[in-house]
């Protein structure tokens, strides 16, 4: 884990909370699962559309800028899925490289808009406030770091990537392969610790942190801290339920990433597991949505230890979910993937990972009791058909 700029403070109902931003990178044993690092892949690089005809698809490719040659060469590569209802173009290598960076950003912009474009949709974010900062964490050689320049595009807080298969596709050094593997698995998390003055009353803070049961474990670690000569700080994994204290800043086990049918180890199965003690796998299934609607109540915003927030796309279909930890932090799992790590993340950067920018597009629940809900959703009653009913606040 890596510091990416200075620390800040937030002062509220959880305390005095000191943030400081963090990398965190997947092991390359983990990645190796995956990726044979002594052999680099080649990925072709495909573009979905869905558009119905060619006149239509060249409009969007001209409405992109590209010019009267591009997209001749760009019409001469496509072909129709009839599987997909979708048009398939794909370029070369060196047609994606060559691409004016404004073009890129216009014509990815409309490509998240189509389906099967995963690469697109779900880009690598870079929250640095350079990309020489990051360059300094990644120990890579300098034509690879050339590359990467060439692709990224700024976006509010640093810089994205959605050419990481085109990126991958040039390194051919198996040494810099693996190397470059580590880098892009970057996630940006938070360090959290709360601070406690000396001989301060820690009723409140012990209260905001010591939801339900899980009191009797905080209370006595916050006041310890405040009955020191000078005070101190706790890191707030120490004030996490046993579930995500033992998974926070860390990857998926690999006895709970099982990539089967009607099982998923993802970001509900991670929000609603918040307070338990020992994973409750009935929110890895495919029925969980009534459970999730049976044992939550809708809340008109998040204010609460470990309230759920709910993202939902322009549809009012389900894309994401994490916990509430104070001061517009969550704790959150990005993906189902055993590549994306459990990590605290601000709720801004949480919103633009899934393209989220309306507050409308989000829900907040609340566990109707804070504690393991294997013990309150033995009956299933009270949960309702549809999940997209998650949308309507009552």
């Amino acid at each position: 884990m890596r510091d990416m700029d200075g620390d800040r403070q937030m002062d509220g109902p959880w305390g005095s909370l000191e943030v400081s931003p963090i990398t965190i990178q997947a092991p390359a044993e983990l990645l190796r699962l995956k990726f044979d690092f002594s052999r680099p892949m080649f990925t072709e690089i495909v573009w979905n559309l869905s558009v119905s005809n060619r006149i239509e698809l060249k409009v969007v490719l001209e409405e992109a800028g590209f010019s009267k040659v591009q997209v001749e060469e760009l019409l001469m590569r496509a072909s129709w899925n009839s599987e997909t209802l979708q048009w398939v173009i794909k370029p070369t290598d060196g047609f994606v490289f060559g691409m004016d960076n404004r073009i890129r950003g216009k014509f990815y912009s409309r490509l998240v808009e189509f389906a099967n474009n995963d690469g697109i949709k779900y880009p690598i974010r870079f929250f640095y406030r350079s990309m020489d900062e990051w360059n300094d964490d990644s120990n890579l050689k300098l034509q690879t770091i050339a590359l990467i320049t060439k692709l990224v595009l700024p976006i509010a807080g640093g810089f994205v990537l959605y050419d990481q298969d085109l990126l991958l596709n040039q390194v051919t050094d198996r040494v810099e392969y693996g190397k470059l593997r580590i880098a892009l698995s970057g996630t940006r998390g938070l360090a959290l610790s709360v601070k406690v003055e000396h001989r301060k009353d820690i009723e409140a803070v012990a209260n905001y942190w010591g939801i339900g049961d899980h009191r009797v474990l905080v209370e006595p670690e916050l006041r310890a801290m405040s009955l020191k000569s000078a005070g101190g700080k706790i890191d707030v994994i120490r004030l996490l339920p046993r579930f995500a204290r033992v998974r926070l800043n860390t990857f998926v086990y690999r006895s709970e990433f099982s990539p089967r049918k009607g099982v998923e180890y993802d970001c509900v199965w991670t929000a609603m597991n918040f307070f338990n003690e020992v994973p409750d796998d009935r929110f890895s299934t495919d029925d969980r949505e009534k459970l999730v609607e049976a044992l939550t109540t809708a809340i008109p915003a998040p204010n609460q230890f470990g309230d759920l927030v709910f993202l939902l796309n322009k549809d009012s279909e389900l894309v994401h979910a994490c916990n509430y930890i104070g001061a517009n932090i969550v704790f959150t799992k990005n993906g189902a993937t055993q590549f994306a790590p459990f990590v605290f993340a601000f709720m801004q950067d949480v919103m633009a990972s899934y393209g989220i920018t309306n507050s409308a597009d989000i829900v907040y629940r609340r566990l109707s009791y804070a504690g393991p809900t294997q013990e309150v959703g033995k009956t299933g009653e009270g949960g309702k058909e549809q999940f997209s009913s998650l949308g309507q606040i009552e």
